[in-house]
C-alpha cells in the first residue's frame, strides 16, 4: 500500500520532472515565436494527448506518458509532396543561424535553471548530508584484497582514486561501474594512536564486488568511514538495549572497539561477531592487549588430566551447564594464568563456525589476533583484572564488549571541507592510547574526553525483539550455547547511533564545474566501454531518485532538480539526430560549409538514431525496473 508521504513525493516528483521539461519546451517555444516560426504543437509529455486545448494557433497538450516532451514547428518534419524549407514561417524555412538559436534555447535554459537551483542552495547555507558522504577515510577494506595485503586499513586516508582527486563515497561508486583494467590509488597511512603517518600510492587491477554486488568493481575499498555519535535510545525498547547500562550518555561518539579505532558498520559487525575475548597480557615486561578465540572444551584436543583441571576449575567457578558447553581459552595455563603452551583443536571450533560475517584476518593494524606465547601472563579480562583460573573462567562464558567513546567538551562545526581535518585533530587520541596502554592495569575508566563504557553483552535482533519477556533474554545470558547460537550479534540495537552530519555548501561554480566533469567523464566512460549502458537511469530511474531525495527536504530536492536540469542540458547538446544537439550541428554545417542540407537527407540521417534512441530507452527503463522490483 502506497502512504501518503510516498505518493506526495511520487507527485513531487513528476511535477520536478514536469517542470525541467516545460521549461526546456518553453525556450524552444519562445525563441521560434521571436525568430517568426509557426509553432504547431506544444506537448508536455509523450504519446497520446489525455488533454489538449487550442491558443493563439497552437495545440497545447498533455501526453500520456509523463516523460519528454517536444515543440512541433512548421515543416520541421518532411511531409510528402511539400519541401520544407518552401514555407517561409517553418523551421527549415529559417537561416541556420536562427535555427541554431532555437536549437540551442532548451538546453540553455535547463543549464542555466542548474546554476540557479545551485545558488539558492548555497545562499541559503548549503544542505546537511552524512559524514560518510565527503570524508576521504577508507571505513571498510575487503580483507581479502592486494590493497589489503598492501597494509592499508580501515582508517587510511585516500587523496587520489582511479587518477582524480577523490571526493569520497561518490568516488568508491562512480569508479565502480567506469574503472578501466587499472585503478592507481594515492593516499596516507594513519596510525591515529601512534600519530604515524607515511604516504603511499598503488595501480591495482579492479575486481567483482562481491560486497555490492559482482557486477560493481573494486580495488579493495568497500566503503568510506562513518562517524558513529550517540543521540539516545528507542522509547520503544531501550531497556533492553545493550547499551543502555553502558553509562554512554547523549553526544558521545564511538571511536574505540575491542582494541581497534572505529570507521564503519562492517568493522563493528566484525569485531562483535567475532568470538574472542579481549584480554591484556603482560610479555617481557610490558602489556599488550589481544583477542583471544572463545573455544568449547569439547573441540579441545585435550589429555585427561588437562581435561579434568579444566572441570575442576569450572566447578571452582560454580558454572553450570553441560560440560560440552563450557567456554575456556585454546591454551594451557598454570595457576598463575601464565601461558604454558597452545591447546591443538580436535576441529574448527563450533564458535567460530558460527561466525558468519567475520573475516579470518584483522581489520586493524594492531597485532590483536596474533597467538599467545609461552610465558604470557594474562592478568586482564574484558578490562576487569583476573588473578585466578575460576576468575577468567567465570568472565569468559559471557561475550562482552569493550566500548570506548569521546565525549568533546566543545561543539564541532563539521564542514564536508573540514570533517576530517576535525577527526584527525579535534579528537583525543593522545588519551585514548593512554587508556588504551593501561586497560586491566589500572583501575581508569575516562582520560581527558575519552571514557571507557561500562562491558556490553551482544545480542541478536530476535533476542532484543522480545522485549515482553525480559527474563528470555537474561536467562540466555547465562546459556552461552544458545546465546552463541545465533549468527549475527549487535550492540547498537534499541539506540539511536547515526552517522555525523556534515555542512555541505560548496559556491554554485564548483558544484557546476564537477558535476559537468562527472558527466563528461561518464559520457568518456560509456564511449570507451569501460562503463556498462545498463547503470545509467532513465526516466523511471530518474523518478526514483527524485522520489527519494524529495522526502529528504527542500534543499535536497532542489538540488537533484538541478543535477537532472543539468544533465538535459548537457545530454540534449550531444551531436546526435532527434537530439537538439543534432540540429546544432546540421545548423553549423550550413553555417561553415554555406552549402544547405536537404530536409529528406537529415530525416534519413536521423531516423536510425531514432531507432537507437528509442531501443536505448527500452533498454535503460528495463534496467531501471530491475533495480526498482530488485
Amino acid at each position: 500500500m502506497i502512504g501518503t508521504g510516498n505518493l506526495t513525493n511520487i507527485l513531487l516528483a513528476l511535477l520536478g520532472l514536469g517542470f525541467l521539461v516545460f521549461i526546456h519546451e518553453l525556450a524552444h517555444f519562445i525563441v521560434a515565436r521571436r525568430n517568426k516560426m509557426r509553432i504547431e504543437v506544444f506537448s508536455i509529455g509523450m504519446g497520446k494527448p489525455i488533454f489538449f486545448w487550442h491558443k493563439d494557433g497552437v495545440r497545447w497538450q498533455i501526453g500520456i506518458l509523463p516523460f519528454g516532451g517536444f515543440v512541433k514547428i512548421a515543416g520541421d518534419t518532411a511531409e510528402k509532396g511539400v519541401d520544407p524549407r518552401s514555407i517561409p514561417d517553418g523551421f527549415f524555412g529559417k537561416t541556420p543561424w536562427q535555427r541554431l538559436k532555437v536549437a540551442l534555447a532548451g538546453p540553455v535554459i535547463n543549464i542555466f535553471f542548474a546554476l540557479i537551483a545551485f545558488t539558492l542552495i548555497w545562499m541559503y547555507g548549503g544542505r546537511d548530508q552524512a559524514f560518510f558522504e565527503h570524508t576521504k577515510i577508507v571505513g571498510w577494506i575487503d580483507p581479502k584484497s592486494e590493497l589489503y595485503e598492501k597494509g592499508i586499513r580501515p582508517g587510511d586516508a585516500i587523496s587520489e582514486y582511479d587518477g582524480r582527486p577523490y571526493q569520497g563515497y561518490k568516488s568508491l561508486m562512480y569508479s565502480s561501474v567506469t574503472a578501466g583494467s587499472e585503478v592507481p590509488i594515492t593516499g596516507t597511512k594513519i596510525q591515529y594512536l601512534t600519530g604515524i603517518q607515511s604516504p603511499y600510492t598503488y595501480n591495482l587491477a579492479p575486481y567483482p564486488d562481491s560486497y555490492h554486488g559482482t557486477e560493481f568493481q573494486t580495488i579493495g575499498v568497500l566503503s568510506p568511514a562513518r562517524l558513529f555519535k550517540f543521540d539516545g535510545f528507542d522509547a520503544s525498547g531501550e531497556l533492553d538495549a545493550p547499551l543502555y547500562k553502558s553509562g554512554i550518555q547523549k553526544g558521545d561518539y564511538v571511536v574505540w572497539i575491542d582494541g581497534e579505532v572505529i570507521f564503519s558498520l562492517p568493522q563493528i559487525q566484525s569485531i562483535v561477531n567475532r568470538n574472542a575475548a579481549l584480554v591484556t597480557v603482560e610479555r617481557g615486561g610490558s602489556t599488550i592487549l589481544a583477542r583471544v578465540p572463545r573455544t568449547y572444551i569439547s573441540d579441545l584436543a585435550l589429555g585427561v588430566e588437562e581435561r579434568q583441571e579444566l572441570l575442576d576449575t569450572k566447578h571452582e567457578a560454580k558454572i553450570g551447564g553441560l560440560e560440552s558447553t563450557y567456554i575456556t581459552l585454546p591454551y594451557e595455563l598454570d595457576a598463575s594464568l601464565t601461558v604454558k603452551k597452545a591447546v591443538n583443536l580436535v576441529k574448527t571450533p563450533s564458535l567460530l563456525q558460527e561466525e558468519k560475517i567475520a573475516p579470518v584476518q584483522p581489520t586493524g593494524r594492531e597485532a590483536l589476533d596474533e597467538s599467545l606465547l609461552p610465558g604470557d601472563k594474562i592478568v586482564a579480562v574484558y578490562g576487569e583484572p583476573v588473578h585466578l583460573p575460576s576468575e577468567l573462567a567465570q568472565k569468559l562464558q559471557e561475550r562482552r564488549v569493550l566500548v570506548a567513546v569521546d565525549r568533546p567538551e566543545e561543539h564541532f562545526r563539521f564542514t564536508s571541507v573540514n570533517e576530517d581535518e576535525i577527526f584527525r585533530t579535534k579528537f583525543d587520541w593522545k588519551h585514548l592510547s593512554e587508556l588504551v596502554r593501561n586497560l586491566g592495569v589500572r583501575d581508569v575508566h575516562n582520560v581527558g574526553t575519552v571514557h571507557l563504557l561500562k562491558p556490553i553483552v551482544p545480542i541478536t535482533l530476535e533476542d532484543f525483539r522480545k522485549v515482553s519477556d525480559r527474563s528470555t533474554l537474561a536467562e540466555k545470558a547465562k546459556r552461552p550455547y544458545e546465546l552463541f547460537s545465533r549468527p549475527t550479534y549487535y550492540i547498537f540495537v534499541g539506540s539511536r547511533i547515526a552517522d555525523q552530519k556534515v555542512l555541505y555548501n560548496p559556491p554554485p561554480l564548483v558544484v557546476f564545474k564537477e558535476l559537468v566533469a562527472e558527466t563528461y567523464h561518464t559520457l568518456g566512460s560509456l564511449f570507451r566501454g569501460h562503463l556498462n549502458p545498463k547503470w545509467l537511469s532513465g526516466p523511471v530511474g530518474i523518478m526514483k531518485v527524485m522520489h527519494d531525495r524529495f522526502g529528504l527536504g527542500v534543499k535536497e530536492a532542489v538540488y537533484w532538480l538541478g543535477l537532472i536540469s543539468l544533465n538535459l542540458g548537457l545530454i540534449n547538446l550531444l551531436p546526435i539526430p532527434m537530439l537538439d544537439g543534432g540540429h546544432i550541428f546540421f545548423s553549423l554545417w550550413e553555417i561553415v560549409t554555406r552549402k544547405r542540407l536537404s530536409p529528406g537527407l537529415i530525416q534519413k540521417i536521423t531516423m536510425p538514431f531514432m531507432v537507437l534512441l528509442i531501443g536505448f530507452f527500452l533498454f535503460v527503463t528495463y534496467h531501471d525496473l530491475l533495480r526498482l522490483f530488485k
